[in-house]
């Protein structure tokens, strides 16, 4: 999350909700591109082994761990894929939509395991700025989202996704 200089990475994660409804499909035969719309309903993420590395100016990060999870009402994502001829899903692009300004959302006290001010200033902007920071996770979750609803349930493009 750059706005806070921090990097959060989920371990041995586990999702739920990927099983989201097509909600836009149609072919744009004059710019040569497919768009599909997904709605992701109930999009839960939950990892037991959650690192947080608050980032320093000049000075080591701070890596804490515990557990994690966040809880969408709705995801939207929209994916445009181009070359009708030969689709490419490497190729796409995809935008995610969320509505909610505050989802559920858990952290474990070990996160804040530190006795440097940085670390709990860092989380309390952390708190402050949800909206800011679901928009910029979902700028690299929503393509994976999206390309793993795709490989599953409509066709294996035989990327590797797990």
């Amino acid at each position: 999350m750059s706005i806070l200089n921090i990097t959060t990475t989920f371990l041995d994660i586990e999702l739920k909700g990927l099983n989201g409804r097509i909600e836009e499909f149609y072919i744009n035969r004059e710019t040569d591109k497919l768009v599909l719309a997904i709605d992701f309903r109930g999009l839960s993420i939950s990892s037991n082994n959650t690192y947080f590395r608050f980032h320093r100016r000049g000075r080591e990060p701070i890596v804490t761990s515990d557990f994690g999870f966040v809880v969408f009402k709705s995801v939207f994502i929209t994916i445009v894929i181009p070359n009708l001829n030969n689709l490419q899903l490497e190729e796409s692009e995809s935008f995610a939509y969320v509505s909610e300004e505050r989802p559920e959302y858990g952290l474990g006290p070990g996160l804040a395991n530190s006795t440097d001010p940085a670390v709990s200033a860092a989380l309390a902007e952390f708190d402050a700025n949800t909206k800011i920071i679901i928009r910029e996770s979902f700028l690299t979750d929503g393509p994976f989202y999206a390309a793993t609803f795709i490989q599953w349930n409509i066709c294996d493009f035989g990327l590797r996704i797990f």
